[in-house]
């Protein structure tokens, strides 16, 4: 039997393992070629940040970090109740000098209301370039070392 036979190609067995071999294919590319975590400009992670903390969606913190890093449901569930989730207001964000071109130290401060009164804060964000993208360090890389995750600090 010759691989070019033309029997073969009439066969579903065939057509199925083109239809698998080409969603492999979209998914490899999908995870392992194109990033989706992080953002191309550090602009715009802290713009996704801190829509992220308005919608008190973890997920999209999470898609910030690298694919590196391990973040608790604690830690998230912190930064959401210390900046004040959907209440966040009044944000403003400062740059903060660095050793690296490739790390950068972000302020945040904001207001949030919480039982009649403006409660501020400030978080200390650390973002680091990687590949062209950068991403927000929170939590621990995969081997267990800690990173520097931003703290909070009321007023």
């Amino acid at each position: 039997m010759s691989i070019f036979n033309p029997l073969l190609f009439n066969s579903w067995k065939f057509w199925l393992g083109i239809v698998l071999i080409g969603v492999l294919s979209l998914f490899v590319v999908r995870y392992f070629v194109v990033e989706t975590r992080g953002a191309k400009t550090k602009e715009e992670l802290i713009t996704n940040y801190i829509l992220a903390i308005r919608q008190e969606d973890t997920n999209q913190i999470v898609s910030l970090t690298p694919r590196s890093h391990v973040v608790s449901q604690s830690e998230l569930h912190d930064i959401l109740v210390k900046t004040g989730g959907k209440k966040l207001e009044r944000v403003q964000v400062s740059s903060l000098p660095s050793e690296s071109p490739q790390l950068e130290i972000v302020k945040l401060s904001g207001a949030f209301a919480k039982n009649g009164e403006w409660l501020e804060f400030t978080d200390l964000l650390y973002l680091q370039r990687i590949n062209q993208r950068w991403y927000l360090l929170l939590g621990r890389d995969k081997n267990g070392l800690p990173v520097d995750a931003p703290s909070l600090e009321f007023d």
